[in-house]
């Protein structure tokens, strides 16, 4: 058995890092910029690399979220558990990586699936653990509606990818749904 406040600590720090790390491909434009339009167009032709920054933070708090109702599950974990838990800690720290390669080449497929594999890998990882929870908790289904959600959403880009690379990563927004839902069901409780 292993300390789950160990896990959480390193969680926290990893998805902190790994959040952070997420901004850094967006750079404020360099060129000289002498007017308001100049400026704007230099800002919207940072939306190739701003759109999967906001979809890779949105995945990545979605995913801490989820893991914060599972950490109050239990106080130590199995070692299947654990190894699950830094697997899944291992593609969130790939995730910065994947973020700045669809949003360097989002006109390249490769570069897309790439982005959608490491998320969509994430969140298989997420509901291994919660499987290998040895006693059922009941955000398990909760996270099961989580990972469908991003499974569909990166399937669904994959498949866009080849034939509208630039409207592939739109997909990606059903991961909004889960926060959403999460909202409403804070509310009304």
């Amino acid at each position: 058995m292993y300390p789950k406040a160990r896990l959480d600590a390193l969680t926290d720090g990893i998805f902190a890092v790994a959040m952070t790390l997420l901004v850094l491909e967006l750079r404020v434009p360099e060129q000289e910029l002498v007017d308001n339009a100049a400026l704007w167009q230099a800002l919207k032709d940072l939306w190739p690399k701003f759109f999967p920054y906001l979809l890779s933070f949105l995945v990545l708090g979605n995913s801490w979220l989820s893991k914060i109702r599972v950490r109050m599950a239990a106080e130590h974990v199995t070692r299947t558990y654990a190894v699950f838990w830094l697997v899944n800690l291992l593609l969130v720290t790939c995730v910065p990586f994947s973020t700045m390669l669809v949003g360097r080449y989002a006109d390249v497929p490769l570069a897309i699936w790439v982005y959608v594999g490491n998320l969509g890998l994430n969140g298989l990882t997420a509901l291994a653990m919660v499987l290998s929870m040895r006693d059922a908790h009941e955000t398990s289904g909760e996270r099961r509606q989580g990972v469908i959600v991003l499974m569909v959403s990166c399937v669904l880009a994959a498949v866009i990818a080849p034939f509208a690379p630039q409207q592939a990563l739109w997909a990606l927004l059903l991961n909004a749904l889960p926060v959403v839902a999460y909202r409403k069901s804070r509310r009304s409780a």
